[in-house]
């Protein structure tokens, strides 16, 4: 698994991305929030929301800013655009990816995605896999 710092405070805030071989790394999370953030206003402020939940720690009281989605799986929330993630008990929130909510409801489908994210993320830590968390 890859995963890619998004923000490093008194909570390391991180993604999963995917690697397409010769150490190229493709995440589109650090991109929405880091390249598309620059133009984007509702990018860069959720942006500033992760740099705030890195710097205060867990976000569960503000359902305006977190919100849980059962599961131990939570979202960011700005406006229509989401953050999917879970907390590691080391002080760790992990990204598994973004979307953009056009219902009421969170499709099953990205909570699934993120289960299966959290799954794979605790299998390679419990075999001591060494987990990459920097952009080459």
């Amino acid at each position: 698994m890859t995963l890619v710092t998004l923000v490093n405070e008194l909570y390391h805030i991180v993604a999963v991305c995917r690697e397409r071989g010769s150490g190229q790394i493709d995440c589109a999370l650090f991109d929405l929030l880091y390249d598309k953030g620059v133009t984007d206003p509702v990018a860069r402020k959720m942006l500033a929301r992760l740099r705030q939940a890195a710097r205060l720690g867990r976000p569960t009281t503000n359902t305006e800013v977190s919100k849980p989605l059962g599961d131990g799986i939570y979202e960011f929330r700005k406006d229509n655009l989401r953050i999917i993630y879970f907390f590691d008990d080391t002080r760790m929130i992990i990204c598994t990816h973004h979307f953009i909510k056009k219902t009421q409801k969170t499709p099953p489908g990205e909570k699934d995605h993120a289960k299966l994210c959290r799954a794979n993320y605790l299998a390679d830590k419990s075999r001591n896999i060494t987990i990459k968390s920097e952009l080459p």
